[in-house]
């Protein structure tokens, strides 16, 4: 629902996994088939993996083994030159669309995971065992506004209300009706300690979890995720950037110069060129191979077009 911010007043609403944006980000990273899907285009990552690790092996033994270098040789005639310049622009193109799929994994459903505990277990991370769950199962963050490295963790336990009330906190801090003032309170702290604008805040189910306000900026340093207790609006922990290990800083960066929102218009165009070189480059194969077969239908002399 989109709200006044003066007055509150609900002026639309929409269903944010019905837009075209939602639509495509389900097509890419399932083909619209649920867990299968993911699975079979981790799959279809993982080979490809394989086979540009396999094909650099081969071409760089086979450029060895005629004594050349692994730049092209401008100074080979004719076609022996364009098949140079077309293998060394074949190990550029490699070497994009295997950074693509690398920054793409630790998304997935299967090596996502399994960087998720070499990165916990490495301890280049984000270390966040001092915060007490408010439950034993770690609970999930919004998706567009937290970022991987966040993703999954435990949410900290709000202060026991009653506690507080025995304590002369005031009937204003425990109980549903404060809520909103609290909300307000949360909001303020947050702008104040310098969030970026476009976060978000999340209430969660629990009574015993604290409110929780993040956000995904493009620039992961900007990335943050605070957490409040519900009752009071106090900050418990303030979670950002510098506050990842080296592991977890390079996935967040890797992510998002993936998704082209890491430096801008020359991101997009360079993710841009690594969905179009492909796609030359099987064009041209394609009318190669129709030429070919047109020449020898014509050479035979079996007809013509």
């Amino acid at each position: 629902m989109v709200l006044d911010p003066a007055d509150g007043r609900v002026i639309g609403s929409f269903d944010p996994e019905w837009t075209v944006s939602a639509f495509a980000k389900r097509l890419h990273g399932s083909q619209l088939l649920g867990s299968a899907g993911r699975i079979a285009v981790e799959l279809a990552a993982c080979w490809t993996l394989v086979m540009l690790l396999s094909g650099t092996l081969l071409w760089v033994g086979t450029r060895r083994a005629q004594g050349s270098g692994l730049l092209p040789d401008f100074r080979k005639p004719g076609r022996a030159r364009w098949r140079d310049v077309h293998a060394g622009a074949g190990l550029g193109m490699g070497a994009l669309a295997g950074f693509l799929v690398l920054t793409g994994l630790p998304w997935a459903i299967i090596e996502g995971d399994l960087v998720r505990k070499a990165v916990t277990a490495l301890e280049i991370g984000y270390a966040g065992a001092d915060i007490a769950p408010a439950t034993s199962a770690p609970q999930s963050h919004h998706g567009e506004h937290a970022g991987w490295t966040m993703q999954g963790q435990p949410i900290p336990a709000s202060a026991d209300p009653h506690a507080m009330h025995r304590h002369g906190a005031g009937s204003a801090m425990s109980g549903k009706a404060a809520e909103p003032a609290v909300i307000d309170t949360i909001v303020s702290a947050a702008r104040a300690r310098g969030i970026a604008p476009g976060f978000a805040l999340s209430i969660p189910t629990d009574p015993a979890a604290a409110i929780e306000a993040d956000v995904y900026p493009a620039r992961p340093e900007d990335q943050r995720v605070m957490y409040f207790d519900r009752h009071s609006g106090a900050l418990i922990k303030d979670v950002g950037y510098g506050d990842y290990g080296w592991g977890a800083r390079a996935v967040e960066t890797g992510v998002q110069i993936h998704m082209g929102r890491h430096f801008g218009w020359a991101n997009q165009y360079l993710m841009l060129l690594a969905f179009i070189l492909p796609v030359f480059g099987a064009s041209l194969v394609a009318v190669f191979l129709i030429e070919r077969l047109v020449a020898r239908h014509v050479h035979t002399g079996s007809g013509s077009l």
